[in-house]
């Protein structure tokens, strides 16, 4: 039942078939999608946080990419948005470990932007 609920079934199909409560089929089907969300969330942090594993040219594609997605969410007129701005900080944060010539690179790349 979980299964079917997470995966967008409609709830009447569910009712008919299982004769299922249905303030327990709405319950599964907040739960469920709370948790997907959570899920998506961390899969999403953990690309930014394991940006430190990445290797020196890596990391200034990276970045490169980062800042360009950047600047088409700051130049929207309808509805600017600073996501990828804060996780530009972001993975500088991780990334102060990095050796000097690496840090270069992708200081550049972050100066441009």
């Amino acid at each position: 039942l979980a299964q079917l609920i997470g995966t967008g079934v409609k709830t009447k199909f569910l009712e008919k078939e299982t004769m299922m409560d249905k303030k327990l089929v709405t319950s599964l089907q907040q739960t469920l999608g709370t948790s997907a969300n959570q899920n998506v969330i961390v899969a999403v942090d953990r690309i930014f946080t394991g940006s430190d594993r990445l290797d020196g040219s890596a990391i200034v594609y990276f970045t490169d990419a980062l800042c360009k997605i950047s600047c088409e969410e700051l130049n929207n007129p309808v509805t600017p948005r600073m996501f990828s701005l804060q996780k530009i900080v972001e993975i500088s944060y991780y990334n102060m470990g990095r050796i000097r010539i690496e840090w270069s690179k992708k200081r550049h790349v972050i100066g441009d932007h």
